[in-house]
């Protein structure tokens, strides 16, 4: 029997909860001054902020007060860029899904070779950022 397997899954699922539970309070106190409507939803073991337009990018991250935040071409829409926090709440990784990316970034495409037989090149989104 998996009894315990699953009894020990379901515990983790709840700790991982009870993680973005807090996590949520926080989000809550940190954007109370906000002055545009966040929309929020939940990935896995991330806390999505949705389709943030580039103004509301700069206001959370101003609100927030935390880290440095990681961007890269979001997989679902190569025009836009996801940012990644995981220093807000120890555990609870923070997502900005679908954002427009800053003026200093462009996206651009770039041949990519795939290893292969034969081995053969194809077109890929690439985020290029000016260094501050």
């Amino acid at each position: 029997m998996n009894i315990e397997y699953n009894i020990k899954r379901i515990d983790e699922c709840i700790a991982t909860l009870q993680k973005q539970r807090d996590a949520f309070v926080k989000l809550g106190e940190r954007l109370a001054g906000i002055k545009t409507p966040v929309h929020f939803s939940i990935a896995g073991d991330m806390i999505d902020i949705d389709l943030p337009k580039r103004g509301e990018v700069v206001d959370i991250i101003k609100h927030l007060k935390t880290g440095k935040w990681r961007k890269q071409i979001s997989c679902s829409a190569p025009d836009k860029v996801d940012y990644y926090n995981d220093t807000f709440f120890l555990g609870v990784k923070i997502r900005m899904y679908q954002a427009e990316p800053p003026a200093s970034c462009k996206i651009v495409m770039e041949d990519v070779v795939i290893p292969a037989q034969p081995e053969r090149i194809e077109k890929r989104p690439k985020l290029v950022c000016k260094e501050h």
